[in-house]
Parts: C-alpha cells; sequence; structure tokens
C-alpha cells in the first residue's frame, strides 16, 4: 500500500510540506480545521500546490485535496506533527485524555489511522 511504506511521492510530499511554511499552513488549514479556502491561482501558496497536484478547484470555487492518495497521506503527516502556533494551545484545557496527538476539539481526522490517538499511559 502507498501509505504504509516510504517512497519519492512520500518523501517529496514531506519535503514540499517541511520547506515551505505557507504551504504547510494551507494544507493544515485545508485538511485538519477544515477552513475553506477560496481557490485563486493568483495566490503563489495555491498556485504552488496546484502545479505540485495536491489541490484543485471544486465546482464552488474552493480548493479541495485532488485525490484520496494525498488527503490520507498529508492528514496523517499533519497529524502527527506539532499544532501551528496560531492555533494557540498553551491555554487549551484538558477535556480528554491525554493523547499522543491533540487535535483541537469540535475537529476531526479523517483518514488517519486509530493507532494515532491512542491514550499515553
Amino acid at each position: 500500500m502507498v501509505t504504509s511504506e516510504k517512497n519519492v511521492l512520500i518523501d517529496d510530499l514531506a519535503k514540499n510540506l517541511e520547506n515551505n511554511e505557507n504551504i504547510y499552513e494551507l494544507m493544515f488549514s485545508l485538511l485538519i480545521v477544515g477552513k475553506p479556502i477560496h481557490f485563486t491561482i493568483m495566490n503563489s501558496d495555491i498556485e504552488r500546490c496546484h502545479m505540485y497536484g495536491y489541490i484543485s478547484c471544486n465546482s464552488a470555487g474552493y480548493a479541495t485535496v485532488s485525490n484520496k492518495i494525498f488527503e490520507i497521506l498529508m492528514t496523517g503527516y499533519l497529524a502527527s506533527r506539532e499544532t501551528p502556533s496560531y492555533l494557540n494551545i498553551k491555554n487549551r484545557k484538558e477535556t480528554q485524555p491525554r493523547t499522543k496527538c491533540w487535535v483541537p476539539s469540535g475537529f476531526s481526522v479523517i483518514g488517519v489511522s486509530l493507532r494515532i490517538f491512542q491514550t499515553v499511559n
């Protein structure tokens, strides 16, 4: 399965997310936060994500992940990384058991192995 073994596709995807903070935050907002992002090719970050084949424009004019493989790979990767600072989790209240990967309440991660959310002993 493409998502369970390391290969060039996964390496390039991770490298592109790590080397460009704006792309990382755009994909985090789209996949983890669920924020609708208006698709405009004049935005250099959207244009680059489109050039890489990560996103496309849906019929309503919003960015959507181009295919299920990218959605699964990026969601898993982003969920496993530290939450971006703009979510300001320093002052959050513990309403859930401590987990290996904290997800803000009210949000869900789709297409990610449940191993990520196992309770830490």
